[in-house]
């Protein structure tokens, strides 16, 4: 999670700055931290019953796919 790796940052010390990226931004937030660099931006919150894969083609592309939940 975003705050485990803030954590070990400071056992290091005070970083200066702190910038996050990611590949799917989903809105949920338990700190007020964003994402400065964010590839796709969730609309609105996944349903329980579905999750987010990430998909690679056979020329390399990525795409996002839902998918039910087993």
């Amino acid at each position: 999670t975003t705050r485990a790796a803030l954590n070990e940052l400071f056992d290091f010390g005070r970083p200066g700055v702190v910038e996050l990226a990611v590949l799917v931004d989903r809105g949920s937030r338990e700190l007020p931290i964003a994402a400065r660099y964010c590839a796709h931006t969730l609309s609105e919150p996944l349903p329980r019953d579905q999750n987010l894969e990430l998909l690679r083609d056979d020329a390399g592309g990525f795409t996002l796919d839902l998918t039910q939940r087993a």
